[in-house]
């Protein structure tokens, strides 16, 4: 579906960005380690998330930021494959095969708010907009089952070979879902199975998130090529 009409625009509370680590690394830090704490993730872990490590040097992390004051209100980090190794664990890391490409997302976090479900869905739409400049096949992550569901809610599916569940002890007693979703396909599947959130993602304009492209419906205009825009910088 090809829109000849502006879209209608909706105005945010806060603005999605790159995050830089000199300056917002600790309060990046805190965010994570509150919103990690909430569930029984092994002590090891608890104790390394709070810290930022080398992904975040190499890769770009998004970040929710409050107009009103600055406050970090959500994060997501976004790592590919193309040029090294994505912050996937190493286990995981070709589970889509040996020569797919994809962007991986992990250390998602989100503040108790009020914008909580925006945040998210904004967060999800500028991950989409970077892998799609990327020019990756895959949106890929590795997730407890309540962050399996909402990735899924986004149009993501389960890996083939792994729908049941991973059980990675350095992590957590309860098995992690592997899953990914071509970039191609993810408006149709967010359109068969949320449309709440389609409207959001695909026919809405945000000049609050990241990029002056006005909604994922150019994502119908790659077919099976890739899409020509401006690369991003952080």
């Amino acid at each position: 579906m090809r829109h000849d009409h502006p879209l209608p625009t909706q105005r945010l509370a806060f603005c999605i960005e790159f995050a830089d680590l000199d300056t917002d690394g600790a309060a990046l830090a805190a965010l994570r380690e509150t919103a990690y704490c909430r569930h029984a993730y092994s002590t090891s872990l608890k104790s390394h998330i709070g810290q930022l490590d080398v992904h975040d040097e190499r890769h770009p992390v998004l970040v929710a930021r409050a107009k009103a004051d600055g406050a970090l209100l959500g994060t997501l980090r976004v790592s590919d494959n193309l040029q090294g190794p994505s912050s996937a664990p190493e286990a995981q890391a070709s589970a889509l095969g040996p020569d797919a490409t994809y962007v991986f997302l992990d250390r998602f976090a989100a503040a108790r708010s009020e914008d909580a479900d925006q945040v998210v869905k904004a967060l999800m739409k500028a991950a989409g907009f970077w892998a799609m400049v990327q020019g990756v096949d895959y949106l890929y992550a590795v997730a407890l089952a309540p962050m399996a569901r909402r990735y899924r809610s986004f149009g993501m599916s389960p890996v083939p070979g792994f729908e049941g569940g991973l059980v990675l002890p350095q992590y957590h007693e309860k098995p992690h879902y592997l899953m990914a979703q071509r970039i191609g396909a993810i408006p149709d599947e967010l359109r068969r199975r949320s449309p709440r959130h389609a409207g959001f993602m695909l026919e809405t304009a945000h000049p609050d998130i990241l990029t002056p492209w006005p909604a994922w419906e150019q994502f119908e205009a790659m077919g099976a090529g890739r899409l020509e825009v401006e690369r991003l910088s952080a």
